[in-house]
C-alpha cells in the first residue's frame, strides 16, 4: 500500500519523511501532514476564478475541515477496569509497573541502551523514591537537552 502512495507526488514528501524512521515523524506529525497533502491534493482540482468563491472553498478546506469528520474518540464497550492504584500498591505491582512503564518511554526515544537501574534513590530534596538512578535521568536529561537544542536548530531527528 505505501508503494503505491508514494507513487502519487502529492504523499511524496509526507511519505518520504515517515519513512525515514518513526522516529523522523510523531503520529501527530504524521496525521497533520497526511491532511495537509489530501487538502492540497483536492485543492489541485479545483480552477476557481472568483476571489469569493475561491475564499469559500479555502474557508470549507481550511476552518470547517469539510473533507474529513471530527474525530470519534470512545471507550470499547468490553473494557474493564482491572485494579486501582491502591489496589495494585497492596499487590507489590506499582514498581513493577513503573519500571515497565520507564522502559517503554525510553524505548519510544529509541534509548534502549539505557540502563534505568531502577531502585530506591535519593532525589534533589533529599527524599527518597522509586525511580531510576541518578547517573541514568542525568544521562536523560543531557540527552533531552541535545533532542531540543537540535530540535530548535531545525534537526528533527531523534535520537
Amino acid at each position: 500500500m505505501f508503494a503505491l502512495l508514494a507513487l502519487t507526488s502529492w504523499h511524496a514528501t509526507t511519505y518520504r519523511n515517515f519513512a525515514a524512521g518513526p522516529e523522523s515523524m510523531g503520529i501527530f506529525d504524521l496525521h497533520s501532514a497526511v491532511l495537509a497533502d489530501y487538502r492540497d491534493f483536492v485543492r489541485s482540482f479545483f480552477l476557481t476564478a472568483d476571489a469569493r468563491a475561491r475564499a469559500f472553498v479555502d474557508q470549507a478546506l481550511d476552518e470547517e475541515s469539510r473533507l474529513w469528520p471530527d474525530f470519534l474518540l470512545q471507550v470499547s464497550p468490553s473494557y474493564a477496569r482491572a485494579a486501582t492504584v491502591d489496589e495494585l500498591a497492596g499487590q507489590g505491582r506499582l514498581h513493577e509497573l513503573h519500571a515497565s512503564m520507564d522502559r517503554a518511554i525510553l524505548a519510544c526515544y529509541g534509548w534502549t541502551d539505557l540502563d534505568p537501574r531502577h531502585g530506591f534513590h535519593a532525589n534533589e530534596r533529599g527524599q527518597t523514591r522509586y525511580t531510576i538512578s541518578p547517573d541514568t535521568r542525568r544521562q536523560i536529561l543531557r540527552r533531552l537537552l541535545d533532542l531540543n537544542i537540535r530540535i530548535s536548530q531545525g534537526d528533527q531527528r531523534h535520537g
